[in-house]
Formats: C-alpha cells, sequence, structure tokens
C-alpha cells in the first residue's frame, strides 16, 4: 500500500514538473525597437511580442509586476513596477499579445544606458527574445 500510495505522489509530481516546463518551453518571444538609435536620456520603448505555442494559458504577472526581464548587455533588470499594466494577467492558449515596454519601468535610466552600443534580449517565463542592438548617441543639440 505504500508503495503504491509512493508511486502515485511520484507520478503527480512528475506531472506538475511537466506542466511547468512546457509552460517555460512553450512561449516564443520576439523583441522590436522603434528606432535603432537614441538621444541619451530619450524614452526607450520597445514592443515585445509574446506567443503562447502551448494548450494551456501562461501567467504573466509576479504580484504587481509583469514577469518579463530586460537583459541589458548581458545584466537582467527585473520589471520595479513604474507602469500601471492595463492588460490581461494570462495569454491565453496558443493565443499572441504585443506588449508595449518603456525600459525606465525596469531601472535603466541615462546612467546605465550610456553612448554607444548594446545589446538587448526579453526573457518570459524562462523564454528568451532574440538580442536586438540599439545605440545611443549622445544629447539632442538644439
Amino acid at each position: 500500500m505504500k508503495r503504491i500510495l509512493l508511486a502515485v505522489i511520484v507520478l503527480l509530481l512528475m506531472a506538475a514538473v511537466g506542466c511547468c516546463q512546457e509552460s517555460k518551453q512553450s512561449l516564443q518571444l520576439t523583441v522590436k525597437s522603434n528606432k535603432q538609435a537614441y538621444f541619451i536620456d530619450e524614452k526607450i520603448t520597445l514592443v515585445l511580442t509574446v506567443k503562447n505555442l502551448s494548450s494551456q494559458g501562461i501567467p504573466l504577472f509576479d504580484g504587481d509586476h509583469l514577469r518579463t526581464v530586460v537583459i541589458l548587455d548581458g545584466k537582467e533588470y527585473k520589471n520595479i513596477g513604474v507602469m500601471a499594466w492595463g492588460g490581461p494577467d494570462a495569454i491565453l492558449p496558443k493565443g499572441e499579445m504585443n506588449i508595449a515596454m518603456e525600459l525606465l519601468a525596469y531601472g535603466i535610466t541615462g546612467d546605465i544606458l550610456t553612448v554607444g552600443k548594446h545589446n538587448l534580449a526579453v526573457k518570459l517565463n524562462g523564454a528568451f527574445s532574440d538580442a536586438i542592438t540599439i545605440e545611443v548617441i549622445g544629447k539632442e543639440t538644439s
């Protein structure tokens, strides 16, 4: 009896782990910038396209924060909740959505995003977008 109970528990744990892994491996992310070059301290907005390839809904939030992480020049920046989110709590099965992301919401300011070229990618629930390159070119002159 104990062996049967143990076997059932092990099977349930394996199924739970499999469900979690499916949602991590079932997202396709594409990040785009509206420009290739920005002035320092210019607001940078990205568009993240999220495709859910699975047959289950996938949550987008940890508490009040969108689960996205910006990877800038190899360093991760979590969403610090500066911007309010008015979208759905999860992405529907086989669904697709576009999410506008401002780098300020990740604590990325002109102090971090200095003059030069920077590699940027986005992570969500264990899935990664391809990297893009953005360039900061200095201050705008009047």
